[in-house]
């Protein structure tokens, strides 16, 4: 077996790998994508082409604006900035602490719910 295995997959794959000395890594899930939300704001800081066209729709609608999946706020954050309601659904409870924290740091009201959006209730 070679010593560096390199992993192409999906987020939805589920597989099992078998690695050197009989090891198994488990993929199940793509949860470890998230357990490093600065690191994920890094890697994702440059898709941010779906702005423009966001805010466009956005002032067509009325009341509060939902970002399901928020993570750290990448569109959350934007749209608030620009005076819109939002509310920002996550289960990740670091991500929703980050998003929180850079929310805070720029003076931002957005109401952050830790949830599982196959789950959602939000009470409005």
């Amino acid at each position: 077996m070679a010593d560096r295995l390199t992993i192409l997959t999906n987020k939805a794959c589920s597989c099992k790998i078998e690695l050197e000395k009989g090891e198994k890594m488990n993929l199940n899930n793509n949860s470890q994508e998230y357990d490093d939300p600065t690191l994920y704001d890094k890697e994702n800081e440059s898709f941010i082409p779906e702005i423009p066209f966001i805010l466009k729709w956005a002032t067509k609608k009325q009341g509060p604006i939902i970002d399901i999946a928020c993570g750290t706020g990448r569109v959350t954050i934007p749209l608030a900035k620009n005076g819109y309601n939002l509310v920002g659904v996550d289960i990740n409870k670091g991500m929703l602490a980050h998003a929180k924290k850079k929310a805070a740091n720029l003076n931002l009201q957005i109401r952050w719910i830790e949830q599982d959006c196959t789950q959602l209730d939000l009470c409005l």
